[in-house]
This record gives structure tokens, C-alpha cells and sequence, in this order.
């Protein structure tokens, strides 16, 4: 039930602003020519000058729109290009690792974007048109979405765990007992060190080089500028903003100099294995509670995960003929026990009582839907194929499994967000890349 890896794919709200390598905006203008001149070679794979132009474009509109400062264009492009080459090196391995989206799933995923801004599909194609977006090419962004998650679940995901005792050690930290409903948001920098394993000298440069770069942002320059010129983090293309986040959910390396921090402030460098982090408090705020409780589910589930052995397409036609057994009389319990590839499977799929805040909106969103005794139809999260069983919903505190479960999901998330970092660093030194942009 628990969305372990990256958030899924925006609502059309949020088009503008999707955190994809791939981005999108109005109509192109025609400053930039275009050239198929080769600006980057990946292990013999080519990059040309007229694909950075037309992704500068349509970065350089989605900036716009948000109002950031922009560093000088050169800058810009030459960390657009890295990110393009990123992204290459995880597809060419996708590849390799016989990792596809087949039609299905990419419908499939189409149809929920649109859902959630309550739209057929048809009306999202014709709002795509009307925002100068190709619907091809936004179909092919959502399935390179897609082929990212699948391949960075595969290298980094899978082989991710949490232990019972880190579980415990974090309920019992001050992350996991604060239920003071503060939220902060945060500007990031990350300078990394050159290796997984930096000499001295190179350990010695990269302070410097932070140390200089906290230097000028305490001087006055530019946060959202300097994070998209130099950050190697997930987010400096949207100017390191890691947007807003409950102390639970704020990075390890950081997670007890934030509460301290007032608005505005620089702090750092912070160093941690993937080098040195900068931050910024940009604002902070408070949830107001009521003081009433929360209405709880209590569920059983069965997750069917796919593979190379399974599609999609597979796991779902296996969850609808499920249900309709269960429909039709079968034992839930008894088929959880048998199907479900997750550790509650023995239980029966039983995960217990769930609230909105311990489990991920898309979860949630179907328990809504469903009244005690009444069984959701199959769908998807980045964990796999889920058929759920509401057993009853009441009101009353949230229970300590619950706890548990947010708590695996926070150690998770946390967990890959460190390792991805570190693989994407493996990834690309193993590389073979020539770079021939030549900007002043």
C-alpha cells in the first residue's frame, strides 16, 4: 500500500512545473537555431545541439512562468546538458535491462493523469493542444517517466530495506515523535565530491568550493540562481526548492539544523557521503489541528508486483479475476495468503488500521471511494498492482501499526533519495562521455 519511490505523474495543474528531464511550455519560439551539430557523445550515442536547444526553450518558458532568476544562458545550458545526459545513461541501461512500457501501462497512466483533474482523455489531449504541447510528445514523456522509475526501482529500490529496529529508532527520534504539524520548505544545493571515494585533495577542493558558494549566498546572491547554475541535486533545474516538507520527511543529513533555522537563513555546507549540502529555510508553517480524530480504515490487501516475467497488463488481469472470485464467494484472506507478494500476505493481507496521513493520496483516494465490506477495483502504484478490502472504518487515534507503516515509508523514500544519488554518480563515471559545447 505504501508508495515507496518518487511521487508519480502530475495533474495538468502541475504540467508546467513537472519535475521531469523532459519539459514543457507554450510554442516555441524561433531565437534558437536549430542545428544537429553534436554537443555530447554517451557511450557513442549522440546529443545534438538542436535537442539541447529546443529542451533550453522550453526550459527557459517554464522559468519564466515561476518568476526564477535565471543564471547567464551558458551556464544554464551546461547544466540542462548534464541532466540530458543523466537521463540518456538510465535509458541506454533501461535498454540493456529489457525494461519497457507497453501500451497498455502507458494508457493506463494517461487516463489517471487526466482523471485526477476529472477529465477524459480526450479533453486533456485537446487541453494539451490549446497549450501549444504535442500530445506525442507528451505521451513520450510520460513513458520516459515511466522507464526512469522502472529502472531506478530495479538499480536502487530493490535492494533498499528497513529493518524493524530502524523503524523503532525513528519513532523514537525527534522527526518521528514531532506531531507539531510544522512544514518547512527548503532551498538545496548539493556540491558532490568527484568519487565515491575522494582523495583528500579532492575532499579539500569541494569544501572550498562550497564554502566559497555559502560565501556569496550570505553576501546576497541569488538562492533559486545559484542552485540551477551549480546544484547536483534532484531539483536545481526548479532552483533547489524541495518544496514544503514535515520534519519526518526532510533528508537525514539535515533533518535537526531545519527546526533551528530561521526564515531566510543559509546554512551549511553539510557533509554527507554524496558530498556537501547547502540549504535555505524559505518559509515554514503551521497546519492548524482540531484536535478531533481521524477516520480510520482497516485494510486488507493483495499486491501483485510485476517483472520482467509479468507486464502490467498481466498483473491487473490477475487482480480483476481475483475479484471477481471474491465477488463471487471466494475467501479475500485465503486469496491474499496464496497471491500477495508482500510480507502481510501470510496474514491474509491484513496491513490494519490506515489514516489519510499514513498512507500515500493515491492510496487513500480509492479508500474513500469504498465503504466497509466493499472491495476496490486493481490499481497501480510505483510498488505494483494493488486489490484492497476495506474490513470496517471508524474514528479513533491512529494506531501503532499505522505509525509503523508511515514509518517505513519515511525510512524508504529517505533511504533511496541518498542511494539514488550515489548510483546516478556511479552511473555516470562509469561512462564513456565526450562533451563538445563550447559556450562563453
Amino acid at each position: 500500500m505504501i508508495q515507496f519511490i518518487r511521487p508519480g505523474f502530475l495533474g495538468l495543474a502541475c504540467i508546467l512545473s513537472i519535475s521531469s528531464y523532459t519539459l514543457f511550455a507554450a510554442p516555441l519560439s524561433k531565437k534558437l537555431p536549430v542545428l544537429d551539430k553534436m554537443v555530447a557523445s554517451v557511450n557513442s550515442e549522440a546529443i545534438t545541439e538542436s535537442q539541447l536547444n529546443q529542451q533550453t526553450q522550453l526550459l527557459l518558458v517554464r522559468l519564466r512562468q515561476a518568476d526564477a532568476a535565471l543564471p547567464p544562458l551558458p551556464v544554464l545550458r551546461k547544466q540542462l546538458l548534464e541532466r540530458m545526459i543523466l537521463e540518456k545513461l538510465q535509458l541506454q541501461l533501461a535498454t540493456v535491462e529489457g525494461i519497457e512500457v507497453d501500451e497498455p501501462t502507458l494508457n493506463q497512466a494517461l487516463q489517471d493523469i487526466a482523471a485526477r483533474d476529472n477529465l477524459a482523455l480526450s479533453q486533456m489531449q485537446q487541453f494539451l493542444e490549446e497549450q501549444g504541447i504535442p500530445f506525442t510528445q507528451f505521451r513520450e514523456t510520460i513513458k520516459t517517466e515511466i522507464t526512469l522509475s522502472k529502472i531506478q526501482q530495479k538499480e536502487v529500490g530493490q535492494h533498499i530495506t528497513v529493518s524493524k529496529a530502524d523503524i523503532q529508532h525513528f519513532l523514537n527520534s525527534p522527526a518521528g515523535l514531532d506531531q507539531s504539524g510544522v512544514e518547512y520548505r527548503l532551498g538545496h544545493i548539493l556540491i558532490p565530491f568527484p568519487s565515491e571515494a575522494p582523495s583528500k585533495e579532492q575532499q579539500q577542493k569541494t569544501q572550498e568550493r562550497a564554502e566559497h558558494i555559502v560565501k556569496e549566498l550570505k553576501a546576497g546572491a541569488n538562492f533559486t540562481k545559484m542552485a540551477i547554475a551549480k546544484s547536483a541535486g534532484q531539483q536545481a533545474l526548479n532552483g533547489g526548492d524541495l518544496e514544503w516538507r514535515k520534519t519526518e520527511s526532510i533528508p537525514t543529513a539535515f533533518v535537526k539544523v531545519v527546526p533551528a533555522l530561521q526564515i531566510g537563513e543559509i546554512y551549511g555546507p553539510i557533509r554527507d557521503s554524496s558530498g556537501l549540502h547547502i540549504i535555505k529555510l524559505l518559509n515554514k508553517r503551521s497546519q492548524q489541528t482540531t484536535g478531533k480524530s481521524k477516520e480510520q480504515a482497516h485494510i486488507r490487501q493483495i499486491l501483485i508486483k510485476t517483472n520482467e516475467k509479468r507486464s502490467d497488463s498481466e498483473a491487473e488481469a490477475l487482480l480483476a479475476k481475483l475479484r471477481t472470485q471474491i465477488i463471487n464467494g471466494a475467501s479475500f484472506t485465503a486469496l491474499a495468503q496464496r497471491y500477495s507478494e508482500e510480507a502481510n500476505g501470510a496474514k491474509g493481507g491484513d496491513i490494519g488500521w490506515v489514516t489519510e496521513k499514513t498512507v500515500v493520496p493515491e492510496f487513500n483516494q480509492e479508500i474513500l471511494k469504498l465503504r466497509a465490506g466493499e472491495i476496490s477495483q486493481p490499481f497501480k502504484s510505483t510498488l505494483g498492482w494493488h486489490l484492497i478490502l476495506v474490513v470496517e472504518k471508524k474514528n479513533e487515534c491512529v494506531s501503532s501499526e499505522a505509525m509503523r507503516n508511515k514509518a517505513m515509508e519515511i525510512l524508504y523514500q529517505r533511504k533511496f533519495d541518498e542511494q539514488l544519488i550515489s548510483w546516478l554518480r556511479h552511473l555516470r563515471n562509469d561512462a564513456e562521455v565526450e562533451i563538445y559545447l563550447n559556450e562563453n
